[in-house]
């Protein structure tokens, strides 16, 4: 199993909220046999933040400032040590890594003055990968350590680690910020009260339909975006706001409210305001988290479920490619009648497929 930079397999979480894609590396991770991580961003950096370069001081310790002259050592030793944890839990052996980067670079990086020269030296988690017995590459020279004569172009060690097991295994990443054609999916803010109010908490149908209270009030709000908010410090929280671009509006939410870490499935619940159904968003917002899941957490299988009278989710279901799985019959009790919960989900290889 390897481990690489999430910017080199698409993920837009460089500095400047970009990304700079390596096919042949995305491919190991979308086959399970690599798995993407960004040092900045799982130390809670924002994407985008401050360019940042690795100064020397005096007695030769390395720090991290911005072009502002701003100190961000301490985050990126965080995102470092925090690299290496997962790397021994997993038993990485080897990562490939953004050259240059004053976290990922290895063998040259920015001198700190911010004009474009380089210099000898590793960026501050390459660094403690190796001393930790990590062999670290990048994107420039990755192609030395493929196996001589392996068909499949994937590393050897790679490859022998998915045949002496079964290579599977959650990637705890958290809630990332994801950006779509017309959305940005990304995690709740205070400021964000007065349109869920407006919008969604407030209206009963729409909380009905996933068995959700309804909140009147900003004080019931802030409650309920405390429990939000808090829950984010943990790697295993996956929730976001729907945020339209066009007006920058938070206009739904969409979660993987139930996450199984031992079977490797997770499953979706969404809602979105009634002034922007039947408009696609929805939709691809769950497409957006399906992606999410499956190339970025690593799960196996998608599940998603509507109540029997809730016709614009089972559509919306159906647009993003999941399978009819079956009917828990009579599972809710709501307002004098039964009604059905009807189940679906999709896999790894369908979603694929799909593309």
């Amino acid at each position: 199993m390897y481990l690489v930079s999430a910017c080199l397999v698409g993920i837009n979480c460089r500095y400047d909220g970009k990304s700079i894609i390596n096919l042949e590396i995305e491919e190991l991770v979308r086959n399970g046999k690599a798995i993407a991580l960004c040092p900045e961003v799982i130390a809670g950096l924002n994407i985008p933040r401050d360019s940042c370069e690795i100064i020397e001081t005096d007695d030769d310790e390395k720090k991290v400032i911005s072009k502002e002259k701003k100190d961000f050592t301490a985050a990126f030793k965080d995102g470092a040590q925090k690299t290496l944890a997962l790397a021994k839990i997993i038993g990485i052996k080897t990562a490939i890594l953004k050259s240059r980067s004053p976290s990922c670079g290895c063998g040259q990086v920015y001198d700190g003055k911010f004009n474009g020269t380089l210099k000898k030296g590793n960026g501050l988690t390459a660094d403690l990968l190796i001393k930790n017995g990590i062999r670290v590459y990048t994107e420039e020279n990755y192609k030395e350590i493929f196996g001589a004569g392996l068909n499949s172009g994937v590393p050897y060690e790679a490859e022998k680690f998915m045949k002496e097991s079964s290579g599977v295994m959650l990637i705890p990443i958290g809630t990332m910020q994801i950006e779509t054609e017309r959305l940005v999916l990304r995690k709740f803010q205070y400021t964000d009260d007065e349109d869920m109010l407006k919008y969604w908490v407030s209206d009963p149908e729409i909380q009905s339909m996933y068995s959700e209270p309804v909140y009147t009030t900003k004080q019931d709000v802030k409650e309920l975006l405390d429990k939000y908010i808090s829950a984010y410090e943990k790697d295993n929280y996956y929730r976001w706001a729907i945020i339209l671009k066009e007006t920058g509006e938070c206009i739904g939410q969409i979660a993987y409210f139930l996450v199984d870490n031992n079977n490797h499935f997770a499953e979706i619940e969404y809602c979105i305001g009634r002034h922007f159904q039947r408009k696609g968003l929805a939709t691809e917002a769950t497409k957006a988290i399906i992606h999410y899941g499956f190339y970025k957490m690593n799960l196996h299988k998608v599940q998603i479920c509507h109540k029997s009278i809730n016709i614009p989710s089972r559509k919306v279901i159906e647009k993003c490619g999941f399978v009819y799985e079956g009917t828990l019959r009579d599972f809710f009790y709501m307002d004098g009648r039964y009604v059905d919960r009807l189940y679906y989900s999709i896999l790894k290889n369908e979603f694929i497929g799909l593309k």
